[in-house]
């Protein structure tokens, strides 16, 4: 075997309002202006918040820390390791959360996601999903459904989920349907948020686009393509799983995503 090296450097970027690497989303609560700070690495802006070869074959893990204020939530691909250290003056009397380490992964999988959300709880202790105060109605659905998904493909796949935690984050301002970051999925608002009362096809597209980003925890997180020119293989399993894994989890759930792209 070679030697090991360690190299440690000091990198600072400006958080940006282009929804792309980590940047700044703002929403309104009665009224109020909130910020988030969030993420979006696919397919190279991983570079753009740390210095790391930043192609999908080059799998690492990852030691993550976020700064957040007391009335804040702070969300990355792992849970939390204790409690968030003492305020810091330095950084605007925020506390550091610091993360348990990743299981090796691409850099463009890495996301944290920092601001005032409310957490919905599901039939499952393992997934819950965040959303901005005032929407949590928008979720019944959904957080009926997701314990059913991760329990079908884990059966179907024969492999089980490997990460202690799956959050599910409604992003107001995001700038794809979804993100199949492993660990925080991160979802366009309204791919996530859908009412009881909703046309039935927003509630299949909603279902149809949550399918997708599970199968990827499998095609595309747990096994990863080489280079972005094979990404047909993944994306062509994650679709084939849409139809396949909602019929696996009930007929009216699958009747619905028929109606809207059979």
């Amino acid at each position: 075997m070679g030697d090991e090296y360690l190299l440690s450097m000091s990198f600072s970027s400006p958080l940006k309002m282009d929804n792309y690497g980590f940047y700044v989303s703002s929403y309104k609560v009665n009224g109020t202006t909130e910020y988030m700070a969030t993420t979006h690495f696919e397919a190279t802006s991983a570079r753009k918040a740390f210095p790391c070869f930043d192609e999908p074959l080059y799998r690492a893990t990852f030691d993550i820390a976020v700064a957040k204020l007391d009335d804040e939530i702070a969300l990355s691909n792992m849970p939390p390791v204790g409690e968030p250290s003492k305020y810091d003056p330095t950084i605007g009397n925020r506390r550091w959360v610091t993360f348990k380490r990743t299981p090796e992964m691409p850099t463009y999988l890495v996301a944290f996601v920092v601001s005032k959300l409310k957490k919905v709880n599901t039939t499952s202790d393992k997934i819950n999903i965040y959303v901005r105060e005032g929407a949590e109605n928008g979720v019944t659905e959904a957080r009926t459904v997701v314990p059913k998904l991760l329990r079908f493909l884990e059966n179907f796949m024969g492999v089980a989920y490997p990460l202690p935690k799956l959050d599910l984050v409604a992003i107001p301002d995001f700038p794809a349907g979804a993100m199949e970051n492993w660990g925080l999925i991160t979802f366009k608002e309204d791919m996530l948020l859908v009412s009881e009362l909703s046309a039935a096809d927003r509630l299949a597209e909603s279902l149809r686009v949550i399918t997708h980003e599970f199968a990827h925890l499998w095609f595309g997180d747990y096994v990863t393509l080489q280079w972005w020119n094979t990404i047909w293989q993944q994306e062509g399993m994650a679709a084939f799983m849409e139809s396949y894994a909602l019929d696996g989890v009930g007929a009216d759930a699958v009747d619905l995503a028929l109606q809207v792209h059979g």
